[in-house]
């Protein structure tokens, strides 16, 4: 198993990596976009569309970093109250349903993309680059946070049975900043 979470690990640098040039691109071609219209009255007509797409990897690969940290959003309440044994196996349960409401998400947004290849809507007006590149990754996204999802099930199960994940515990990370 110790291989999936360092396959998890790299997967999360190259998310990262992949945010980082996306932002500063974004930055970039706004603050050209600002100068071209407030200072030569003209402007690019395809940044916008372009930020927009980006503006859609960065929020997928943002929700996929996000599971992978268990920084997303869930209703808890649940693993707070209950013993921390019960808790682990309703986070177990929780995470593999979301697993696969991802995943069912991800072949939908699938099929909207063969969908857009066959009525031709994948032309742009303004973009260099045809949309299914700028959508593709809809269901990739999901299928990353579907990922996620399941590598965080399968790691609490070792956790519950006490088989090492190569992480650190979120009981053993507090334990260490109490200190």
């Amino acid at each position: 198993m110790k291989w999936l979470f360092q396959f998890d690990r790299g997967l999360a640098k190259v998310e990262l990596f992949i945010l980082s040039i996306f932002l500063l691109s974004m930055v970039t071609l706004y603050s050209l976009q600002t100068i071209l219209r407030n200072v030569f009255d003209t402007a690019l007509l395809w940044i916008d569309p372009l930020v927009y797409n980006m503006l859609l990897w960065i929020a997928l690969i943002g929700g996929s970093l996000a599971t992978q940290k268990e920084k997303n959003i869930s209703i808890d309440v649940t693993t707070k109250l209950l013993p921390k044994n019960i808790g682990d196996k309703i986070m177990v349960f929780t995470n593999v349903a979301a697993a696969i409401g991802t995943f069912f998400i991800a072949s939908a947004a699938l099929d909207y993309i063969h969908f857009m290849r066959e009525d031709g809507m994948l032309e742009s007006d303004y973009l260099p680059l045809q949309l299914w590149v700028a959508k593709i990754i809809l269901p990739i996204g999901f299928y990353l946070i579907s990922l996620r999802f399941a590598i965080r099930a399968i790691e609490r199960v070792c956790l519950i049975l006490g088989l090492e994940t190569g992480q650190e515990s979120k009981d053993e990370k507090k334990g260490e900043e109490g200190k």
